[in-house]
């Protein structure tokens, strides 16, 4: 397997690294071209680089929030909170904008969701990123935008455990699908 030295010229550790996602971040993940230095290095150069230059960052921003359809600052969002939160990222922005994009419905109920701006008031019916499977690892094929309803209601359940829930539910206060159950 091909190493890579992080680079201390660029402010890096300069110890030597397995060449994968798991000890560098993606440049061009099409062309398989990673960052010049190790994820540790480039997280402590980026809250570094962000504590010093917070005025630069907030415009940035603010343009960015501007110029951007609103899934795309949904997807860097979600992707910035679930690496924060220790998760492996494994889906791109662009992948992850892209899957938005097509999002209307949440995944699991069918509600329509609401795609507004007003990161502060969020609501039932407010997209939220789903984890299928429950693992640490976010790839394109284990992800699925779902409504915040249905997200808080899931929890860490697996996806067999929340239908289970679901009909439990449903039963419980549905006396028509208990007597046809009968």
């Amino acid at each position: 397997m091909k190493t890579k030295i992080c680079n201390p010229q660029k402010g890096g550790c300069g110890k030597e690294f397995k060449l994968n996602y798991d000890n560098f971040y993606y440049v061009n993940k099409e062309k398989g071209w990673f960052h010049t230095l190790c994820k540790i290095c480039h997280n402590k150069h980026s809250c570094t680089w962000m504590k010093k230059n917070k005025d630069r960052v907030n415009i940035r921003k603010k343009q960015q929030y501007q110029n951007n359809p609103v899934q795309k600052n949904w997807a860097t969002d979600s992707i910035a909170g679930h690496r924060r939160s220790g998760y492996a990222v494994t889906i791109t922005i662009k992948e992850l904008y892209e899957l938005a994009f097509k999002a209307d419905k949440c995944f699991y109920c069918g509600c329509s969701l609401d795609w507004s701006r007003n990161k502060k008031k969020m609501n039932k019916f407010s997209p939220s990123l789903e984890n299928i499977d429950l693992n640490n690892i976010l790839t394109l094929n284990n992800v699925c935008i779902i409504c915040l309803s249905c997200n808080v209601t899931k929890g860490h359940k697996t996806f067999k455990e929340f239908v289970e829930y679901c009909k439990y539910i449903s039963n419980k206060f549905n006396p028509k699908i208990i007597a046809k159950a009968s």
